[in-house]
C-alpha cells in the first residue's frame, strides 16, 4: 500500500482522533474471518500499537469515556488479505453517532504488511502524534559482571611429538655425510654416504645405505670403491637434543681399478666385504632436523687383490684394517 493512499485512509480518522485527548483510552475488539488464521491476533495488535505509542491505550479507567474501534481480517475476492476498521467516538451511545468505516488491503503472499498497516492506523486514531514519535527502542541488555579474579593454574608444556627425540614407537629418518676412508684405498679417500633410518623406540636404530669414493691414483693406477651397507645402532640420550650412539655396519660392494699405462686383463669390480664398528653423536639443531659426527674402525674381510699378469708383483691390496669418520646431518620423520 503507497503511503499517499494510506494517508488518504487515515484522513477521516485523524479528524475523528483529535476530538479525542490524546492520553485517552480505547476499547479494541478484532476477529480473523476464514483464511486468516496466519495473521495477528487481537493481543498482538494491542501490543504492537502499545509500544508505538509508548503506553497501553486498551487500559480504560472507571467513568472514562473511551473510543471504540472493531476490526475484523479476512481474505478479499482475489486472495488478498484484507481488514475493515470501524471507529466509534467516545461517549457515543446511540445510532446518529459518526461511525468510520475504512479497508485495508494487504498482498496474498503474507499478512505482515497488513498487520504493520493495521497498528499504525489505530495508532493514529487514538493518538494522532504518533506518526512523529520515535519507536521506542528494546531495553538494554543487563551489563555483565566483572569479571572474577582468579589464581593462575601452571600448566605443564608438553613437547610436540614431531619435535621429540624421545618418541616410541617406530618411526623414521635419513641421512647425508661426507666420509673419510683410510687404509683402504691406497691413501686416504673423501667421499659421500646417504643412508635411510628406522628408529626402534628411543635408543635404537637400524639403518640401509651406500657410500661412494671416487679413484685415488697411485702412480700408474687408480682406485675407487662404492659400497652398500646395513646397520644397527644403540644409543642414550644427553639431554633432549643430543644422543650418544654405538654402531655396527657391514659393508658388501666393489673396489675398482684404473690403469694408465699397461692393458687390464679383467676389468670390472672386484668384490670387497668390510665391518665397521664406532661410535657417533647427534646434535638436534632445530625440529627433527640435526648434525652428526661419527668415526668407526673398520676390518675388511674380503680384500681384493691388483697385480701385473705374468708377474707375482702386487699392485694395490686392500690392507686389513682401516679407519674413517664421517660428519653430515639428518632429519628424523
Amino acid at each position: 500500500m503507497r503511503l499517499s493512499s494510506f494517508l488518504f485512509f487515515l484522513a477521516p480518522w485523524l479528524a475523528l482522533a483529535g476530538t479525542a485527548h490524546a492520553e485517552g483510552s480505547a476499547q479494541l475488539s478484532w476477529t480473523r474471518g476464514e483464511g486468516a488464521e496466519t495473521c495477528a491476533t487481537r493481543a498482538e495488535i494491542a501490543r504492537r500499537v502499545a509500544a508505538r505509542l509508548g503506553r497501553d491505550p486498551f487500559v480504560v479507567r472507571a467513568g472514562e469515556d473511551s473510543l471504540a474501534l472493531e476490526g475484523v481480517v479476512d481474505r478479499a475476492p482475489g486472495g488478498a488479505y484484507r481488514a475493515r476498521i470501524y471507529a466509534e467516538p467516545p461517549a457515543c451511545g446511540n445510532a446518529t453517532c459518526p461511525r468510520v468505516v475504512r479497508e485495508l488491503i494487504g498482498d496474498a503472499a503474507s499478512c505482515a504488511s497488513l498487520d504493520g498497516a493495521v497498528v499504525l492506523a489505530l495508532a493514529l486514531t487514538i493518538d494522532p502524534t504518533a506518526l512523529s514519535a520515535p519507536v521506542p527502542s528494546p531495553p538494554h541488555a543487563p551489563e555483565a559482571p566483572p569479571p572474577v579474579a582468579t589464581h593462575p593454574v601452571p600448566v605443564r608444556r608438553e613437547v610436540p611429538a614431531a619435535m621429540d627425540p624421545a618418541r616410541e614407537g617406530l618411526h623414521g629418518g635419513f641421512a647425508a655425510h661426507g666420509t673419510l676412508l683410510g687404509n683402504v684405498l691406497p691413501s686416504p679417500s673423501f667421499g659421500a654416504g646417504l643412508e635411510g633410518r628406522l628408529r626402534v623406540g628411543s635408543l635404537a636404530t637400524l639403518s640401509l645405505g651406500g657410500l661412494v669414493h671416487p679413484e685415488i691414483r697411485d702412480g700408474d693406477y687408480a682406485f675407487g670403491l662404492s659400497a652398500g651397507s646395513a646397520g644397527a645402532c644403540l644409543g642414550t640420550r644427553l639431554g633432549s637434543r643430543v644422543q650418544v650412539e654405538g654402531c655396527g655396519r657391514a659393508l658388501v660392494g666393489g673396489m675398482h681399478a684404473v690403469v694408465y699405462r699397461l692393458e687390464p686383463t679383467e676389468p670390472g669390480q672386484r668384490v670387497w666385504v668390510a665391518a665397521t664398528l664406532g661410535g657417533s653423536v647427534a646434535l638436534r639443531v632445530v625440529g627433527p632436523f640435526g648434525v652428526e659426527a661419527s668415526a668407526f674402525g673398520l676390518a675388511s674381510l674380503v680384500r681384493p687383490r691388483f697385480y701385473v699378469s705374468g708377474t707375482d708383483a702386487t699392485v694395490f691390496q686392500v690392507p686389513a684394517g682401516g679407519y674413517g669418520a664421517s660428519l653430515g646431518f639428518f632429519a628424523r620423520l
